[in-house]
């Protein structure tokens, strides 16, 4: 969803509940706002409400007060495209593809129009349109101004960079907080996998003390690197802290990973790819959906070369009020300036200039690398582990959901 950065007009009573975590407060008090006024709501409000339901995990529900609202104000861009949004997520791109197709003869410059055309054309068997539209949408985020980016250049003496990285440890970072099984069985599954698909990598697992002591000293056992950070810290931290890893000053090459989805040779033939490449850094695009320059976790490089991602991140200000996709918007805003001087970028579907098949055919079905293991294949997932989820009191009989890690 898109929202204003400073979104004037809605309940700061109910923003506030919501910033303490109060969700359920928090719709409670903005639906009583909206329900003072008459057939024609306020749009801000409207926008208010959506927005909470869109991040509760409902977005069909964001869509019908949308829905409700939008006729009264044709010429509100952005309510419209909030609502072929929500009609796409919520499994409706039939009834999102006339409100994307007028928003791009009003907006045509607008990158969410052409991202939720790509995914909405696809899952109606329109392959073809949906491509151009994915290509579209990476080639307007390329050139839309970066005022934020930092001034920085590639290191001239490449070759020498390059050798001095091999000489060092090549490590693949995940950030993990929570108790979410989704992430916890994510983190024991790539641990499991890192010796066979990337063989004299280390996997290092960035992490604060809500996640289970058992599970972190599992992780050790099988061979991870545990770095504790502080506890308390925002969510744009935490979905960053993996990014951190490029710049340690031990690292050879890194790679950024989602601990959901887990390693496997697909991507590490991409990655081999990359390294005979002679290119810095490496990005990989493998689905419909992938139409961010930078997937948060499917990019890597040598590390030392990148400015202190640290600094640049507290100083960040994101151009939407800030959602789960900052650490993305974070890559788009401020790396890829840097990252796209000397990548190797993999894209499956999409060809924005400098973009490269994968040295791999495409697989069967719906598999892509960067994919939810523990939605696509939970039973074979908990085959897997089932020594583990024996052994561990953190994975038996936990079904919380409330927290996440990436």
């Amino acid at each position: 969803m898109s929202t204003s950065a400073s979104p004037t007009g809605w309940n700061t009573s109910a923003h506030t509940l919501w910033g303490q975590g109060s969700q359920k407060a928090a719709v409670e008090t903005v639906l009583a706002d909206i329900n003072r006024h008459g057939p024609q709501k306020p749009p801000a409000l409207v926008k208010q409400l959506s927005y909470y339901a869109f991040l509760m995990g409902n977005p069909a529900a964001a869509a019908a007060f949308l829905e409700v609202t939008c006729p009264f104000y044709p010429d509100d861009t952005e309510l419209l495209l909030n609502l072929a949004v929500c009609l796409s997520r919520s499994g409706k791109p039939a009834q999102a593809i006339p409100h994307l197709e007028r928003l791009r003869t009003m907006e045509s410059g607008s990158v969410v129009v052409w991202d939720s055309m790509t995914s909405c054309l696809h899952a109606l068997g329109r392959d073809d349109e949906a491509i151009q539209a994915g290509t579209q949408a990476l080639v307007l985020k390329d050139q839309q101004p970066r005022p934020q980016a930092p001034q920085w250049q590639a290191p001239t003496n490449l070759v020498t960079v390059l050798e001095q990285a091999d000489k060092r440890r090549r490590l693949v970072a995940f950030s993990l907080w929570g108790t979410n099984p989704r992430y916890l069985l994510g983190a024991l599954d790539n641990a499991l996998a890192m010796p066979l698909v990337y063989p004299g990598w280390q996997a290092v697992f960035f992490v604060d003390e809500s996640v289970p002591p058992d599970l972190r000293h599992a992780l050790e056992e099988l061979g991870a690197e545990i770095r504790l950070q502080p506890n308390g810290q925002s969510q744009r931290q935490k979905l960053a802290w993996r990014f951190m890893v490029a710049n340690d000053s031990d690292a050879g090459r890194f790679l950024v990973r989602d601990v959901d989805s887990v390693v496997n040779e697909r991507e590490s033939a991409a990655v081999q790819d990359w390294i005979e490449s002679g290119a810095l850094f490496h990005v990989m695009r493998d689905w419909w959906t992938h139409t961010d320059l930078v997937l948060a976790g499917m990019w890597g490089g040598v590390a030392g070369t990148l400015p202190q991602i640290s600094s640049l991140l507290e100083n960040y200000k994101p151009p939407h009020l800030e959602t789960p996709n900052v650490d993305q918007w974070f890559l788009r805003d401020i790396l890829w300036p840097c990252l796209r001087q000397s990548a190797k970028v993999h894209d499956r579907l999409f060809s924005p200039p400098g973009a490269q098949p994968w040295p791999l055919p495409s697989p069967p079905g719906n598999l892509h690398v960067g994919q939810d293991v523990h939605a696509v294949g939970r039973n074979a997932q908990a085959q897997r582990l089932a020594h583990w989820i024996a052994r561990l009191p953190s994975l038996q009989g936990q079904t919380s959901s409330n927290t996440v890690a990436t």
